[in-house]
């Protein structure tokens, strides 16, 4: 019989450090890496200091925290060559001029050193606390707002580099521009989309035709997050179990069908969590009315701490 995929719960700590975990490959908030398990955490009444080559791993991810451990100015080098080849890329969208490709820049490098301004602030947090790791718990909620602002992309669109596109392009040249966006958005929908498909396999067990099918229907009818992040999975699996039953149960047989409707009801009772962060696409009101606060900006929660921890 098919087993159901579990999503077991963790206690808070354990779940913060498989968030900051993720490897984060770059300031697009691209795929990110399987959460790394069978780590051992610190237990209670453990004095001991937390060691520094820690705070870059948890802050940014294994692979760009190892870079930083090896070389401090190789992150500054690949986020500038990131932001190199964005405005190369918006150029290559919306033939930009000598003068806009220069504005954009300076403002892509404006949103570079208030992200490692913020990552300096934290790190000076973290040297206060590390010498006891009954601190941790403290520290993994910190460095939250450094993994959100990789997630939601640098160079997103509450960044400046974005706010400098819209009033650097006249209107036809931003609408090729956000054409482009949406085009890259929905290519990432999809490779979303497959993974989750695949993982849903591992506990239902499908047909090669079934996943094809399911496939197709999740791309075609439902819709990429706001914000791509660590909610992905539950954003797909929430739209999932919205669509018409019609158009979902005939793939399955009815053992397949209990299985994945269990992880539909889970994704259901994510819901107020879902529309807080402001990752559900827009236009989708929530089943229950009293989950609906109004749309909630990711990357504004991603900078709410600023004023706080500016020095």
């Amino acid at each position: 019989m098919a087993k159901e995929l579990q999503r077991p719960t963790r206690p808070l700590i354990v779940v913060l450090f498989a968030i900051v975990c993720m490897s984060t490959n770059s300031v697009y908030g691209q795929f990110p890496d399987d959460v790394e398990e069978g780590v051992v955490l610190a237990q209670p009444g453990n004095n001991a200091a937390i060691d520094d080559s820690n705070f870059y791993s948890w802050a940014l991810g294994n692979d760009l925290g190892n870079m930083v451990s090896r070389n401090e100015s190789g992150l500054r080098d690949r986020f500038q060559t990131l932001l190199s080849l964005e405005v190369d890329r918006i150029d290559r969208a919306c033939s930009l001029s000598t003068d806009q490709k220069k504005k954009l820049q300076l403002a892509g490098l404006g949103d570079l050193e208030r992200f490692f301004d913020q990552l300096a602030i934290r790190k000076r947090k973290f040297d206060e606390l590390k010498h006891d790791q009954n601190n941790i718990n403290e520290i993994f909620q910190d460095l939250q707002l450094i993994q959100n602002r990789l997630k939601a992309g640098i160079f997103g669109e509450d960044s400046l580099l974005y706010k400098s596109v819209k009033h650097t392009l006249d209107p036809q040249r931003f609408v090729k521009y956000e054409k482009a966006v949406h085009e890259r958005q929905r290519f990432r929908y999809q490779v979303k989309v497959e993974w989750e498909v695949a993982n849903l396999d591992k506990g239902i067990g499908l047909t090669s035709k079934q996943r094809h099918q399911f496939i197709d229907i999740l791309v075609n009818e439902t819709h990429p997050p706001r914000r791509f992040g660590q909610y992905d999975t539950y954003v797909i699996l929430y739209q999932a179990a919205r669509l018409p039953e019609e158009k979902l149960k005939p793939l399955f047989d009815d053992v397949q069908w209990e299985l994945l409707t269990r992880q539909f009801k889970s994704a259901l009772n994510m819901e107020p969590v879902l529309f807080s962060m402001g990752v559900i696409p827009e236009g989708i009101q929530p089943k229950n009315p009293k989950n609906w606060k109004g749309p909630k900006e990711l990357p504004t929660k991603v900078f709410a701490e600023d004023k706080e921890l500016t020095p």
